[in-house]
């Protein structure tokens, strides 16, 4: 995750996350220096920031928004070892304080513990289930532990939040693209001369424009499993789209037998039939 946008993620969540209940937790002069601190760290004045937070617990004000606070300022600095350090100390004094679990789990993933960032961000997520944010990090977080169906799972629940929001929809659709390649994936390692291998190899070449390749494909797929619905009637859709008549009425006959009940065999078969002279 770049720089830009781990403090995309940080000042919308970690600070926005700082209420004035919190605030109003410190002694009165500890209160305003706090407020001054937050203030040098929006503008990006990060050393001064980093420096009046340590200042501010030193004078006894070490609570777990400042703490927060202060991890953010590491971690903006992409110093997430020491980020990492005071978002645990944070929650430490406040457990279901939401936003140093989301933050401790963005750094982890910065430093590559993944599946540490997905304990934290799975707990904000709990915390914080209304926080888009940190549902997609989870889902980013998930996918590069290998938990595509989780990913997903996350996946669909922003895309929903966001019904209007096209990107979601995207990154919902990109998910499960992942999730059915890792699926693939195993098929082939299982049986890689199953019929199911066969018939997904065919339709790839068919969305790759490669139709002598996908018509081998879902040969060897019926001739792999002659029982399996679903290839011959790929191969009458190709068929009859070049025009080979014949050849694409034999095939559905083929389906049909196989799959007696295929509305989509019978109902290009009389088509192509009525079709014949």
């Amino acid at each position: 995750m770049t720089n830009a946008r781990i403090r995309l993620f940080a000042l919308g969540l970690g600070l926005a996350a700082t209420t004035r209940a919190q605030t109003s937790a410190l002694p009165p002069q500890l209160e305003q220096q706090f407020e001054t601190c937050v203030q040098a760290q929006k503008a990006g004045k990060l050393d001064m920031a980093e420096k009046c937070l340590l200042d501010l617990i030193a004078k006894g004000g070490k609570a777990s928004f400042v703490l927060n606070n202060l991890g953010i300022v590491y971690q903006q600095k992409s110093e997430h070892n020491r980020a990492i350090a005071r978002f645990r100390e944070a929650i430490g004094l406040e457990e279901d304080y939401g936003a140093p679990h989301y933050l401790l789990g963005i750094s982890l993933l910065a430093v590559g513990r993944d599946s540490g960032a997905v304990s934290e961000l799975a707990r904000a997520v709990q915390l914080l289930p209304e926080n888009t944010r940190a549902r997609i990090a989870l889902a980013q977080a998930y996918e590069r532990t290998g938990d595509l169906l989780s990913a997903v799972d996350e996946r669909t629940a922003v895309s929903d939040a966001h019904p209007q929001d096209p990107e979601p929809i995207y990154q919902l659709a990109r998910a499960h693209q992942k999730l059915a390649a890792s699926c693939f994936e195993r098929m082939k390692q299982v049986n890689p001369a199953s019929a199911r291998v066969y018939q997904v190899l065919g339709e790839n070449e068919i969305i790759q424009g490669h139709t002598d390749r996908a018509i081998d494909a879902f040969r060897k797929a019926a001739e792999a499993d002659p029982t399996l619905a679903g290839s011959h009637l790929a191969l009458s859709f190709i068929f009859a789209g070049q025009g080979r008549t014949k050849e694409a009425i034999d095939e559905t006959s083929r389906e049909l037998a196989v799959a007696p009940e295929s509305a989509a065999a019978l109902g290009l078969q009389r088509k192509l039939q009525s079709s014949q002279p």
